[in-house]
């Protein structure tokens, strides 16, 4: 799965702003939902949007001291947080034009790319939410991805071997698009944005493979699925119409999974490959 965290723990720079325990509650607390009546109809808002309506209540009779305090508390909070936000920008903008500098230079003068981990391209900077890295931080993410590379690669040569075959025996294909679509799944849901396939990857060498003999798909497919991790025997028929069932099935579950906010990553990417064993053995 490709991996997209919050920069901030992986700050190149050290941060002045101290953000306490106390403030991290405040914080916490002010964004909490309570379930208010307006109007006969009850309505889920933040505990801060709360305050500040019983601020403007208290205003209007005289009595704002304590609601007033809270308000204080809540604006050092944000105050803090906007402080963190933009030490982080500044020290992962400085980043990415740096690590960017030593890639085109490479590029330049025909040299490989430096292994950069994270990535300047991966490096995301919203002015409003901070920095997120979308894509490998450490070395075992670039290998997760390439796996995840090999299968796609796999599941399109055994796409153009099982159409090569209906075509000489003249039959129809059994399940037209179960190995594109699987493959377009995998390529957008494994790898993160840099690392795709793109679509013109992605038809340039479906229409390669079509033109090779089912004996030459046949070896390459074998050699592909083994070094995916996900072997299946020589010459073997995948995509039957049971298999499309369990492809859309796979989907959906993989589609929870990835959206589950109870996992960490380590336990989605074991989660998603026990499904994709299930589905290959």
């Amino acid at each position: 799965m490709p991996r997209r965290t919050k920069a901030q723990k992986l700050s190149p720079v050290q941060e002045e702003t101290t953000f306490t325990e106390l403030d991290a509650a405040i914080d916490s607390v002010s964004g909490r939902k309570v379930t208010v009546r307006r109007d006969r109809a009850t309505k889920e808002i933040t505990v801060l949007e709360a305050v500040l309506e019983n601020l403007a209540q208290l205003a209007l009779k005289g009595g704002s001291h304590a609601t007033k305090q809270m308000i204080d508390l809540f604006m050092q909070v944000e105050e803090k947080k906007y402080s963190l936000r933009e030490e982080e920008i500044r020290g992962w903008t400085s980043y990415k034009n740096t690590r960017s500098a030593e890639v085109l230079a490479a590029r330049e003068k025909g040299l490989p790319e430096p292994e950069i981990l994270p990535h300047p391209d991966d490096v995301i900077i919203d002015r409003s939410s901070g920095v997120t890295i979308d894509g490998p931080v450490i070395r075992e993410d670039i290998g997760t991805a390439q796996k995840a590379k090999q299968l796609i690669t796999a599941v399109l040569l055994q796409e153009a071997l099982e159409m090569r075959r209906n075509r000489v025996k003249g039959e129809p294909e059994q399940v037209p698009g179960t190995p594109l679509m699987f493959a377009i799944w995998l390529n957008r849901s494994a790898l993160n944005k840099r690392m795709r396939f793109t679509d013109d990857e992605m038809i340039d060498m479906r229409m390669r493979l079509r033109g090779l003999s089912i004996r030459e798909l046949e070896k390459r497919a074998f050699r592909m699925w083994k070094v995916s991790g996900m072997p299946v025997k020589r010459g073997a028929f995948i995509w039957s119409n049971d298999v499309a069932a369990g492809i859309m099935q796979f989907s959906a579950n993989a589609t929870v999974i990835i959206a589950s906010k109870d996992q960490t990553d380590g336990q989605k990417n074991e989660a998603l490959s026990l499904l994709v064993r299930r589905m290959f053995g």
